[in-house]
């Protein structure tokens, strides 16, 4: 006798996609979130031994570019 398969678990779909807004917190900027979280993490911290950051900022890519300068080519060609 062949039996059918067994259910031994069941996930649940929310009706409606989960929506989170990414904000840049420098421009204010909404970033594209549908493959995830793109913006970049930047920690502040009061001295050098400080083990927990006094500060953090999420922003976008062109933020930390301008912040850290742009060490990547703006063209394949060049």
């Amino acid at each position: 006798m062949v039996q059918g398969p067994k259910v031994i678990g069941k996930i649940t779909l929310p009706d409606a996609p989960i929506k989170h807004k990414c904000v840049c917190d420098d421009c204010g900027c909404d970033v594209n979130d549908s493959w995830g979280d793109p913006r970049v993490k930047i920690s502040t911290f009061n001295s050098k031994d400080a083990k927990e950051p006094s500060a953090v900022r999420w922003v976008c890519e062109c933020c930390a570019d301008e912040l850290f300068g742009d060490s990547s080519p703006h063209s394949i060609f060049g």
